[in-house]
């Protein structure tokens, strides 16, 4: 029985060790090589936040860079909530405004469905 726990905590080990050494999304790999200037600031926020976990750093990056397109798009619809949201969730690193999608993007979505429900 200890042999079975065994094997399937390694099991898990090795998958949780193979989404992160996956490396950067479609979503990062496209802003690293058209944006460099926004995808130095995601990648300021994540080492900000983690310092030396670059496993953690690369999930930071890829979640705040799908965020970034999810926040692209209700921008258009919803340019208030955008500023409003952008406002309050970024900060300064080294001198440079950078804005933390992700919370951008819950906040979006909250105030949106809490504005489609009155």
């Amino acid at each position: 029985m200890k042999t079975k726990k065994v094997i399937a905590m390694f099991l898990m080990g090795l998958m949780v060790i193979g989404l992160w050494a996956e490396g950067l999304n479609s979503n990062a790999l496209f802003i690293k090589r058209n944006d460099q200037r926004l995808y130095s600031k995601i990648k300021a926020i994540a080492i900000d936040d983690w310092g030396d976990d670059h496993g953690m750093i690369l999930y930071v990056i890829n979640n705040q860079a799908n965020s970034y397109f999810v926040v692209s798009d209700l921008e258009r619809d919803y340019p208030k909530i955008f500023i409003s949201a952008a406002t309050d969730w970024n900060r300064n690193i080294n001198g440079r405004t950078c804005y933390d999608w992700g919370m951008i993007e819950y906040v979006m979505k909250n105030q949106i469905e809490a504005q489609s429900a009155y």
